[in-house]
């Protein structure tokens, strides 16, 4: 069932429901305003709380603009003409006595007729055993009954997963085992907030490599108890904590009563290994030149079948494209000229290689003018040999690893970079991977004061900058015309000819592929 705006359900009835702004709980004396809509068929209800809902928010800007008492209470006063109700800012409370008022009636009429049953068959009972004394038990409570934690997971990826990317379906799939193993087969009426907590603790404690092969035979639990190292980081701890964050919020809708309290958005993050530990910086131009100038590569660009590992990075060089967006290039449809400019196409809507699933990022295509260095290389010799051999990815000889194109490739370039003595593994300036290529063309961008025209070649063009770089405010972003946001490939092109690095390249052979 999809979750549908301002309409929740309690018991069999459908309710409108909208929460106040920030600003005006004060005046409002509530959080949220809840309505019965006096429905059960979600087709009707739907419509009315969107009207409903149009309205509400027109005398919260109404309430925002006019802040004096007298002005106040008008709008007050037409709130509750719009819900139809005498108080509105009370009307949660009062369903809530009315419900109480029913549940308590209706517990003494349970308790009078379970009594009465209790003494005609204490009765039957003693008469039978010739008056031996019989003392039944009963609950004192009828306790909800919830489906099971399993049941509940199934049912969601029965109802969510086939709209998810592969991508975000195998993370789903993995904070779904999380909580299979640490909470079992619960009831999920029964799994409270701190039960909640105390397994994030857990999984803030998986090493940060988990998912490597040397871990497969061990159990989540296993791999928390042998970790003696560093935990999550909490970029990962949070992508794992998102799809439970939705999935409980979808379960409290479907199922009543289910993580009854609940609340996955406020387990904060305890360990140690803050934002930016990670991070890559820019190749340093001796450190450029070692890793074009070694014996390694020269034996790369001199053989026909290893030669693409020279193109990897040297396009990444001249580019700063991420690793992905490299190796999925189909050399049919994702090199093009655009106005007399060749171009590399980012985009996942063209013809993929059969045994990869193209992405984007950023979720939006976008153009990236050839250097004229990558010609004068002979790229167009390199993507003509694919074409020949009908390959449609850049390097068809590594294997894709979950149906993404440069997972190996990527894994090939972090041992090279190991072998030549180029890694970096100092805190907040590693030097570990492809993605320090992208730290270079930026960081040069910026040195050379291009960077505002560079923002679109790397992806970054849904962030609006001045000519520094500086990221402009929204309000200012309104006033721009859109066309006049749009940088043309010839601009692109300017800018992306300004990267110049002084590397004597090898010259790569033409390659020969075999298929």
């Amino acid at each position: 069932m999809s979750k549908i705006p301002y309409v929740v359900r309690r018991g069999d009835t459908l309710y409108f429901r909208i929460r106040v702004p920030a600003k005006l709980q004060a005046v409002i004396e509530r959080k949220e305003i809840i309505q019965t809509l006096q429905t059960q068929d979600r087709q009707e209800a739907i419509p009315i709380a969107l009207r409903v809902a149009s309205e509400i928010k027109i005398i919260f800007n109404n309430l925002s603009k006019d802040m004096t008492d007298i002005k106040h209470k008008r709008h007050l006063e037409v709130l509750r003409e719009k819900l139809k109700v005498r108080d509105v800012i009370h009307q949660e409370e009062t369903e809530r006595l009315e419900f109480t008022h029913k549940a308590e009636a209706l517990r003494i009429e349970r308790e009078t007729t379970l009594r009465a049953e209790n003494d005609l068959l204490k009765g039957a009972l003693l008469s039978h055993a010739n008056q031996i004394p019989v003392t039944l038990t009963r609950e004192s409570k009828v306790k909800l009954k919830t489906p099971v934690l399993s049941t509940v997971l199934a049912e969601y990826e029965k109802k969510h997963f086939s709209h998810l990317t592969k991508r975000n379906r195998e993370k789903y799939v993995t904070s779904f085992k999380m909580l299979n193993e640490f909470l079992g087969d619960e009831y999920v009426g029964d799994i409270k907030h701190f039960k909640m907590s105390q397994v994030f603790r857990k999984i803030e404690r998986l090493p940060p490599n988990w998912g490597r092969r040397e871990f497969s035979s061990m159990s989540i639990k296993q791999i928390i108890e042998n970790n003696e190292g560093a935990g999550l980081h909490k970029s990962s701890f949070d992508g794992y904590k998102s799809p439970v964050s939705q999935f409980v919020a979808w379960a409290k809708e479907e199922y009543e009563g289910a993580f009854a309290n609940v609340a996955v958005r406020d387990i904060k993050y305890k360990g140690t290994r803050e934002s930016g530990e990670e991070g890559q910086r820019a190749f340093k131009s001796e450190e450029l030149d070692k890793l074009f100038r070694c014996k390694e590569m020269k034996a790369y660009c001199g053989s026909s079948k290893d030669v693409g590992k020279f193109w990897l990075p040297v396009i990444a060089l001249y580019t700063g494209m991420r690793v992905n967006e490299i190796c999925q290039l189909n050399p049919f449809t994702d090199i093009l000229d655009v106005g007399g400019i060749w171009c590399f196409l980012i985009s996942d809507a063209t013809e993929a290689a059969p045994d990869i699933e193209k992405s984007v990022k950023s979720g939006t295509e976008r153009q990236v003018p050839i250097h004229s260095k990558l010609i004068e290389l002979g790229l167009f010799d390199y993507t003509n040999g694919l074409q020949k051999a009908g390959f449609k990815r850049m390097f068809p000889l590594d294997t894709p690893h979950s149906n993404r194109a440069g997972g190996n490739t990527a894994r090939n370039f972090r041992r090279f970079l190991e072998d030549v003595g180029l890694r970096d593994d100092a805190v907040n300036k590693k030097i570990v991977g492809m993605h320090a290529f992208r730290h270079t063309v930026i960081t040069e961008a910026c040195k050379s004061d291009f960077i505002r025209d560079m923002l679109s070649v790397v992806g970054h063009e849904d962030k609006v900058r001045d000519g520094r770089g500086d990221l402009l405010p929204p309000v200012t972003k309104r006033y721009i015309d859109n066309d006049v946001l749009k940088i043309a490939p010839s601009v692109k092109k300017e800018a992306i000819e300004k990267l110049t690095f002084d590397i004597d390249f090898y010259k790569p052979v033409k390659p020969v592929f075999k298929k």
